[in-house]
């Protein structure tokens, strides 16, 4: 108040407010079993050069160990998308025998089938994504 009554009539007040909010930790997503592995590796490669005294060779040895890191990392990557695209064809398949199946259903009871497929078809894709990471 005293800051407005000096500045004399007239004149706008403006008051600032600043509102902390805190931010949650970031969350760490555990790495899948064979990206563990690739860390481990690298942590155990990066300790041996950590010792070498030759500059020239720590740097060269760090630089095939990062390689090697990311060589694996890549590996592990190509496994979980096999794993993915194998696991969506099992149920693409299963759904293409479910609707088989309702296809052999009187024309009543086709579209209960059909929805009872499309749900279990979502419910195998869901899992898929979950299964394959």
């Amino acid at each position: 108040m005293r800051v407005l009554q000096s500045i004399g009539a007239g004149a706008l007040g403006v008051a600032l407010v600043f509102i902390i909010i805190p931010l949650a930790p970031a969350q760490m997503v555990p790495l899948a079993p064979c990206e563990q592995k690739c860390q481990r590796e690298y942590e155990d490669a990066a300790a041996v050069c950590g010792r070498m005294q030759d500059q020239a060779q720590k740097r060269a040895c760090q630089d095939s160990a990062y390689a090697a890191y990311r060589s694996c990392r890549n590996n592990c990557q190509h496994q979980s998308n096999d794993c993915l695209e194998h696991c969506k064809k099992k149920c693409d398949d299963a759904d293409d025998e479910c609707r088989d199946r309702c296809k052999r259903k009187p024309k009543k009871d086709r579209q209960n089938c059909y929805s009872e497929c499309s749900n279990k078809n979502g419910k195998c894709l869901d899992d898929c994504d979950k299964n394959c990471k």
